[in-house]
């Protein structure tokens, strides 16, 4: 059996953040090379059994224990590299992250042959990865807007919210939004829970006291 060891950390908060960017620069280098032995994985599983029930990324998935996402996109990003040269470049450098590569790489399958690393890479070095994903969207529109907007028509189309009470009396929000309604859904989704629950009172020692909702349910801080 394997013994645990408590690994000695640095009390100061510079040392901390030394640290934790260190470490991560080197998950960022590992994590691109599993990227290319996923893409090779990938091209000897098409040359084999093109007919084969389990894919690629399947195996991946569950023998690496990754999401569906994680590991589609590290079979993107190795097969986009040879595209994307300045970007694992800049990764190298600590100038970009994995998932700034992962979206570059979606991108590149997206658009096809009118892929321009150069357009794409200052965005990606200005950017967290969430809002380069954004940017991206853009690029992709300029080039294919038709199918960009098919795209988010589909998103639209399949967003749902739905509200349950579990047995405990805790309501449960369930739902998928598209990422032009994702804010205000959070929005209309706190809206939904003051409504139906009401702000918590509380009493001189700050904790939460009995109380009722608007419609006068009882609320899960209410003990009566």
């Amino acid at each position: 059996m394997l013994q645990l060891v408590d690994a000695e950390l640095p009390a100061a908060r510079q040392e901390i953040e030394h640290e934790l960017l260190r470490i991560r620069g080197e998950i960022e280098i590992r994590e691109l090379y599993f990227s290319r032995l996923a893409a090779a994985l990938h091209n000897i599983d098409r040359c084999e059994d093109a007919e084969s029930e389990q894919t690629t990324v399947d195996w991946i998935r569950h023998n690496c224990r990754l999401t569906q996402q994680a590991a589609s996109d590290r079979v993107r990003i190795g097969e986009k590299l040879p595209v994307m040269p300045r970007s694992e470049n800049c990764l190298y450098t600590g100038e970009v992250g994995i998932q700034h590569l992962a979206v570059m790489a979606r991108t590149a399958v997206a658009v096809g042959d009118a892929f321009d690393e150069a357009r794409l890479l200052p965005l990606a070095k200005k950017h967290s990865p969430g809002r380069f994903y954004h940017e991206s969207l853009h690029y992709r529109h300029s080039l294919r807007p038709k199918e960009v907007a098919e795209e988010q028509a589909d998103l639209a189309e399949n967003r749902h919210l739905s509200l349950s009470t579990a047995e405990d009396g805790c309501l449960i929000l369930q739902g998928v939004l598209d990422p032009r309604r994702r804010g205000r859904g959070a929005h209309d989704a706190r809206g939904v829970g003051t409504n139906l629950l009401g702000p918590p009172r509380r009493g001189c020692a700050g904790k939460p006291t009995t109380g009722r909702g608007r419609n006068g349910w009882p609320t899960p801080w209410s003990r009566d």
